[in-house]
């Protein structure tokens, strides 16, 4: 997800410095919502983890269900707060008017990619629980390169379809979310390997408990997230008041630092899904390792 912002940023950077301010703004403003909604589904890789670990079939795909589930209410919360973004607090920050135009255009179909995204989070954080991270990480790659010929189509325009600009890379992205989601339930219905992650084939009522238990380990991981990377993502909010090129220049800087952030929580979180594996075999000593 981060590279997808990523490539955002720097393709817009071709059209001008307005497109790539606006475009920086507007992906810090869907970045902070995202970043706590992160946190929350980080916390699946722990429990199917455990689950994992103890070969759990069946409640392995019971808490997946419920997983999915819970994708629902909290897809439409971050919709919300990301469409409350584009219309309270962008037009009160004080950056120039067409950077905030475009901030704003970007933002629309951003919205409802902000739906989409706690379920591309629980899918591969699923992935990377049960064992599979390579599975996660070629969907991932393969949507980070379909991304750079989208923003292209969308941003400078072909044939009957406009150019819209920077705004364009929102749709880009909406697009490849949503192809993600799809291409990962296809693979897990069609493989053998993943039978037990088959949602339609074992149908559960959904376990309000299952869900809890999410929210519970989830929320203040979430919250650590959102503390820790919110920090970064205000500075542009402050930063905009400072004109359209100090706002460009400070998205090729944080650019740099979002890929740095990446590393760390990348590796925290394989330490996780190891540590939760070891726990799921009541494995104290390979656990403590």
């Amino acid at each position: 997800i981060i590279g997808l912002s990523i490539t955002d940023i720097a393709l817009s950077g071709h059209i001008s410095k307005q497109d790539l301010a606006g475009v920086m703004l507007g992906a810090t403003l869907f970045d902070l919502p995202l970043m706590f909604v992160l946190g929350i589904f980080i916390a699946n890789s722990t429990l199917v983890g455990r689950l994992h670990g103890r070969d759990d079939h069946s409640g392995l795909n019971l808490h997946f269900q419920n997983t999915l589930w819970l994708t629902l209410p909290i897809g439409l919360i971050m919709a919300a707060m990301v469409y409350l973004m584009r219309v309270l607090v962008l037009p009160e920050l004080d950056a120039p008017d067409d950077v905030k135009s475009i901030a704003a255009a970007y933002l629309t179909p951003m919205t409802a990619t902000a739906f989409l995204l706690p379920m591309l989070i629980a899918l591969r954080t699923t992935l990377e629980a049960t064992d599979h991270p390579k599975v996660a990480m070629a969907f991932n790659l393969a949507g980070f390169l379909l991304n750079i010929p989208l923003d292209l189509l969308f941003m400078w325009g072909f044939g009957p379809l406009p150019a819209l600009g920077g705004a364009g890379s929102g749709w880009a992205t909406l697009f490849v979310v949503a192809g993600i989601i799809v291409g990962i339930q296809i693979y897990l219905h069609s493989s053998s390997a993943f039978e037990r992650l088959r949602v339609f084939d074992r149908l559960h009522k959904r376990s309000w408990p299952g869900m809890r238990q999410i929210l519970i380990l989830g929320t203040p991981m979430g919250g650590a997230i959102l503390a820790e990377a919110g920090f970064f993502h205000v500075i542009p909010m402050i930063a905009a008041k400072l004109g359209t090129l100090a706002l460009a220049a400070h998205a090729v800087a944080m650019s740099f630092d979002m890929m740095m952030f990446i590393i760390p929580l990348a590796i925290s979180q394989a330490i996780t899904i190891r540590t939760a594996n070891a726990l799921g075999r009541d494995d104290q000593q390979r656990a403590q390792q």
